[in-house]
């Protein structure tokens, strides 16, 4: 059983190449496996995720930490829970409690919200269902976002104070995909000196004082390591189009 709190893990959700891959395999059938994985999503918005899910169930995503807190309570976590309002909503909370219950050792939930709380719920969940060790492995988690939002937000209230002095900007656009970016634009003119690396005259390097281009990544060296203990190397496919380094 894969519940999903506002997780798009097929389209935009961490390592979706790899966990369409796993979920690829888990909704096949066989002679030796009769049986695919149940698959219940509950999102404000349809997503990739929620358009391949056996149950899906439509929430604000103000609401993912209500469902997760009531999914917590069905399971016998002795927790108080708010009052869920829409009727389909509740009747999907109590589908997937029953099967959660019902396929302990072989269930996980995953969520997509940046909320600390909403996170620790939907660990006591898995922790609940038997999920850590069987199909959660803590010993290599994926590392591909690794951002504070908190951070970012106090860097804006910084810059629109006046306390920042420079600003080098790499691979990020926050003038334009920033949730608040006008603060940011008010912030970035407070700012005496502004850098950008990024490879183009985007909508936040189109800001800063100076650009200085790094290369595209067809065009570039590199490594990685997506998930710990795994490690990848990068190396370019093309010359240098432009004067970038």
């Amino acid at each position: 059983v894969i519940v999903s709190l506002d997780a798009d893990f097929l389209g935009t959700w961490l390592s979706s190449e790899e966990f369409a891959s796993q979920y690829a395999a888990g909704r096949k059938i066989n002679q030796k496996n009769p049986e695919m994985s149940k698959h219940i999503q509950f999102e404000g918005a349809l997503s990739l995720t929620g358009a391949n899910a056996d149950d899906r169930f439509l929430v604000r995503p103000s609401e993912i930490g209500a469902v997760a807190l009531n999914l917590l309570a069905k399971l016998g976590a002795g927790v108080s829970a708010p009052a869920i309002a829409d009727e389909k909503v509740k009747k999907g909370i109590d589908i997937t409690a029953s099967l959660l219950s019902s396929s302990k050792g072989a269930a996980l939930v995953v969520c997509g919200s940046n909320d600390p709380n909403v996170q620790i719920l939907v660990n006591a969940i898995n922790e609940i269902v038997g999920a850590n060790g069987t199909t959660i492995n803590w010993a290599s988690p994926v590392l591909t976002r690794q951002g504070i939002d908190s951070e970012m937000d106090q860097l804006v209230k910084d810059m629109n104070a006046g306390s920042i002095g420079t600003l080098l900007v790499y691979e990020a656009n926050p003038a334009y995909n920033y949730h608040n970016a006008e603060a940011f634009k008010t912030g970035l003119q407070k700012v005496k000196l502004a850098v950008s690396f990024n490879d183009r005259a985007d909508e936040t390097s189109s800001l800063c004082n100076y650009i200085i281009p790094h290369p595209h990544f067809l065009e570039s060296w590199g490594d990685a390591e997506g998930r710990t203990g795994y490690f990848s190397l990068q190396q370019p496919t093309i010359e240098h189009i432009f004067a970038t380094r």
